[in-house]
């Protein structure tokens, strides 16, 4: 990765990191606010609050242009919210490409994990996606492609798997 690159992805960590998380506002509502996170070369994902009474976690991600993010795993039921958008591909674990989407700031996905197939279901633009839970995401675009994540963890995830596998 040359020096600009990286340059640009220590400017869009720092960003992320000191963004819209205010420590005062997340403390009277029982969160903490965190600047720590996943980076990698090519991107990062920096933990902006996280409640333990509701287990829910905020990410907001950052991925370079022509760049493939983290391998990673999705455990819960989450929403993806586009802040900064352009053309990505979600792949597999050996890069493969799965889906491709062309998003635009304000759009949004939600998906749910099934802890049974390792499978995340979700729609987009009407069409019902299916992608496994382990997965990275490639920016196809020629600007940083960027996203908040929120992740419900608690009764929403497991309310969420048993309707998704018929025991609800």
């Amino acid at each position: 990765m040359s020096s600009a690159a990286q340059q640009q992805n220590a400017n869009a960590a720092a960003s992320a990191s000191q963004g819209s998380a205010d420590p005062r506002l997340a403390a009277k509502m029982g969160m903490s606010t965190m600047g720590k996170g996943a980076h990698a070369d090519d991107g990062c994902s920096v933990l902006m609050f996280e409640c333990p009474t509701t287990m829910t976690k905020t990410w907001k991600t950052t991925i370079l242009p022509g760049a493939c993010g983290s391998i990673h795993s999705n455990e819960c039921t989450h929403c993806c919210i586009t802040l900064s958008g352009g053309s990505i591909d979600v792949c597999d674990a050996e890069g493969k490409v799965l889906e491709s989407f062309n998003l635009k700031a304000g759009d949004s996905m939600s998906y749910f994990v099934n802890q049974d197939t390792g499978m995340m279901s979700g729609c987009f633009n009407n069409k019902q996606v299916r992608i496994p839970k382990t997965h990275c995401v490639r920016n196809k675009g020629t600007a940083p492609y960027v996203e908040l994540t929120v992740e419900l963890c608690g009764e929403c995830n497991n309310a969420a798997a048993a309707s998704d596998s018929g025991k609800a």
